[in-house]
């Protein structure tokens, strides 16, 4: 944890924290985890969709990280809201005073049947990509967008579960070969639960994510091939190195070098 940190959090007790939302889309969100409306000089932060802040880590390697889970819940964070790319400034409010603790962006946002998590890392983290992105050994785009060109739908199946686990499945007549989807997409039934997919072997499929129990009964899941923006994968796994947006070729003293 850094000092500065440290010290904020060692100096506070019955302390809550404040969240400022703004959405990609240029929506604010304020909200509180506390049990009541929090008032300040020029906003309200609501109660609202029980935000939690799980998990926190600070340390000197610029891995920094904080995940905050909540429920969907109107005047809060709704099913219709996507998070991702939103800037998010923590506030700790204590002794009717408000100090800034971090502002990180969502770099992952999982939604779940009633609840959500999302995964903050430093807004310098988006800032260095944004350098990087001008010469880059690994793909620039987004798979299936449209500077992507694949679509999507040839590199999905879709297949009946055969038994379900705490975070992996079984399903029948799978016919891809061992790791086809690792870093894919998994979306069970009506989209009713969606996850990435870590790795598949055999008939086995293993999620980053916790299968909610809303989601077990489901009979079928839809499941995306993950690409990995690497030059081979482009051209071996989906024919599309006319597309490969980056600099394969580029020597590696030529790389920004960042620390």
């Amino acid at each position: 944890m850094s000092i500065a940190i440290e010290e904020v959090i060692t100096k506070l007790t019955n302390f809550v924290y404040c969240f400022q939302i703004k959405l990609a889309s240029g929506e604010e969100l304020n909200l509180t985890n506390s049990d009541h409306a929090i008032k300040s000089e020029e906003r309200v932060f609501l109660p609202n969709s029980g935000l939690d802040l799980k998990e926190a880590e600070f340390n000197d390697s610029a891995q920094n990280h904080i995940i905050i889970e909540g429920i969907f819940e109107e005047n809060g964070i709704t099913t219709a809201m996507d998070l991702n790319n939103a800037i998010v400034k923590i506030i700790i409010y204590t002794d009717k005073l408000f100090e800034h603790f971090v502002t990180y962006y969502c770099t992952l946002y999982t939604k779940y049947d009633l609840n959500f998590k999302i995964h903050l890392k430093p807004e310098t983290v988006k800032y260095n990509q944004t350098v990087i992105n001008r010469y880059s050994k690994t793909c620039r785009a987004v798979f299936g967008d449209s500077k992507c060109k694949i679509d999507k739908a040839l590199y999905s199946g879709i297949y009946k579960v055969k038994e379900m686990l705490k975070e992996n499945l079984r399903i029948l007549n799978l016919d891809k070969e061992n790791g086809y989807y690792n870093g894919g997409q998994i979306i069970f039934g009506e989209n009713r639960f969606n996850s990435k997919v870590l790795s598949n072997f055999g008939d086995l499929i293993i999620l980053e994510d916790i299968i909610p129990d809303a989601a077990k009964d489901a009979e079928e899941v839809k499941i995306t091939a993950g690409c990995d923006k690497n030059f081979i994968s482009c051209c071996n796994k989906f024919n599309n190195a006319i597309n490969f947006r980056g600099e394969p070729l580029i020597q590696k003293k030529d790389f920004i070098n960042l620390v």
